[in-house]
């Protein structure tokens, strides 16, 4: 919020776009190169900072930003930068500098859900800024929201492969997990029917049986008259 941003094909005053310039942004682990402009005469600057610069980062007395962001460096730093040309006093300006780093997914490489049961499996990554996650292959019946829930009810058995991606500025990171989708045990539970005497009938037994994948129902003893 409150940024102007604009894209040109080319700039043909590269000093005053860069002096008007006040962010910078890095990759950690990425080799970053920005050279810092200024006006005035004579034209002969030194540069100078008194704030902490990220881990493989450093300022020369020429004005340019130069190295390799070490890893775990990520974040938002707000660099105090001074200016002289030995004419006054020195100007300084607030530069903000973003070290990003891209993601890399921490939650568990398996996932286990039941049929026609809703649950949920949070997925969690590292990286800066903070990513948003997506999935393709997902068992049908679940969904993935931008925050890496992964939640719903899946109607198939089997075990699927979803590929979950973790995605910031600093690019993507990605791991294939398998959904494991099990079946509920089938469960008899006892339970009293009436039936008319020496009269065919068809007896109904899913009020009696819970589970899932049921493929079939074995009378282990007949029932005694009167019973």
């Amino acid at each position: 919020a409150g940024v102007t941003a604009s894209v040109e094909t080319f700039i043909f005053q590269i000093d005053r776009e860069m002096k008007q310039a006040d962010v910078v942004i890095c990759r950690s682990g990425a080799t970053t190169l920005a050279e810092l402009a200024a006006s005035g005469t004579p034209a002969t600057y030194t540069w100078s900072t008194t704030s902490a610069l990220p881990a493989g980062l450093s300022l020369s007395s020429s004005g340019v930003l130069s190295g390799t962001p070490a890893p775990g460096s990520a974040g938002n730093y707000s660099l105090a930068i001074a200016v002289s040309n030995g004419v006054g006093a020195a100007d300084t300006k607030t530069l903000s500098l973003q070290v990003g780093q891209a993601p890399a997914i921490t939650s568990a490489n398996n996932a286990a859900f039941t049929a026609n049961f809703a649950d949920s499996f949070q997925v969690t990554a590292t990286g800066f800024p903070a990513p948003t996650f997506s999935a393709t292959g997902l068992p049908a019946g679940l969904s993935i929201s931008s925050a890496g829930l992964i939640s719903g009810t899946p109607t198939s058995v089997g075990t699927f492969n979803a590929t979950l991606t973790a995605n910031n500025a600093a690019g993507p990171g990605t791991l294939v997990v398998p959904f494991v989708i099990s079946a509920v045990p089938a469960v008899a539970s006892a339970g009293t029917m009436t039936v008319p005497l020496n009269t065919p009938t068809t007896v109904d037994l899913a009020a009696f049986i819970t589970g899932t994948g049921i493929t079939g129902v074995q009378i282990r003893s007949n029932p005694a008259h009167g019973q």
